[in-house]
């Protein structure tokens, strides 16, 4: 019934189904694109946001610390006066609870911090989610109305324009990155 127009599929035998075949963009045109979200720059925004969460926490504890470093899903720091270990572990016990991060201390006064594999899982389905949003938006921004956009696993988004669209214009307008000013 797709080759008849709408009005008149209604005029074809019981025996043959009224239903349209739903075409994709291979055959009404389009673009196709598929969106990653990676793994590495979502983890290390996660170590970044880690790092300064710590380094306040210290300060408004006023903990004394050195050495504060991260590398892939760890942070180190040592605090300088053994007094405050205690007071440190506790000032970072918040983190722990919410961010999805372990705290092991040593006897030295090393604490290390471990982001949990599923702290970063979760910043990536987030990203996901938010990513359906702005794609959303920019295509619209575009002037075409008709596409789909669909997560896809764990880290993926499906996205279709259908109609006559620049594929190289809609991939510079999709990949730049966000850029908020504000002016008073």
């Amino acid at each position: 019934p797709n080759f008849l127009p709408v009005g008149q599929s209604g005029l074809l035998s019981s025996w043959l189904s009224k239903h349209r075949v739903v075409l994709g963009s291979d055959l009404r045109g389009g673009t196709h694109v598929v969106f990653e979200v990676d793994r590495a720059d979502v983890a290390r925004q996660k170590l970044v946001a880690t790092v300064g969460e710590i380094s306040r926490s210290l300060r408004q504890a006023n903990i004394r610390y050195t050495g504060l470093t991260g590398n892939d899903q760890t942070v180190t720091v040592k605090i300088t006066d053994p007094a405050q270990v205690d007071a440190a572990v506790a000032a970072l016990k918040n983190l722990t609870s919410t961010q999805g991060v372990t705290l092991k201390q040593a006897n030295s006064g090393d604490l290390t911090i471990e982001i949990a594999d599923a702290a970063i899982d979760s910043a990536i389905s987030e990203a996901q989610a938010q990513s359906v949003d702005i794609v959303s938006r920019r295509i619209a921004g575009l002037g075409n109305p008709d596409f789909a956009i669909k997560p896809e696993g764990a880290d993926r988004l499906d996205v279709q324009v259908f109609g006559v669209i620049d594929a190289e214009r809609l991939k510079n307008i999709l990949n730049e990155p966000a850029k908020l000013s504000v002016r008073m």
